[in-house]
């Protein structure tokens, strides 16, 4: 945190995070399935206040995401193509 004259007590707040998780299950000697996932979100309420959003996954079912969103002044402003499931074959 530190001053900033837009934002209405002078101060701003940043939010970060990450994630990922990955899982998978053997079998018979082989890989059974998989998946993984990632995810990451920037927020700030500076003005104009923004966030954004990545989030990727896929598995062993052919499915994958890879998907954006962003957002400013309370408003959505992005949605990436990537956000509806694809399957790869």
């Amino acid at each position: 945190m530190y001053p900033v004259s837009t934002a209405p007590f002078g101060y701003n707040v940043t939010t970060t995070q990450k994630y990922q998780g990955d899982e998978q299950a053997s079998g018979q000697g082989g890989l059974g399935s998989f998946n993984s996932v990632t995810n990451s979100v920037k927020a700030t309420d500076v003005s104009p206040a923004a966030s954004s959003q990545n989030y990727t996954a896929g598995g062993a079912d052919g499915t994958f995401y890879n998907c954006h969103i962003a957002s400013a002044n309370d408003t959505l402003t992005k949605v990436g193509q990537g956000c509806e499931a694809q399957k790869n074959h």
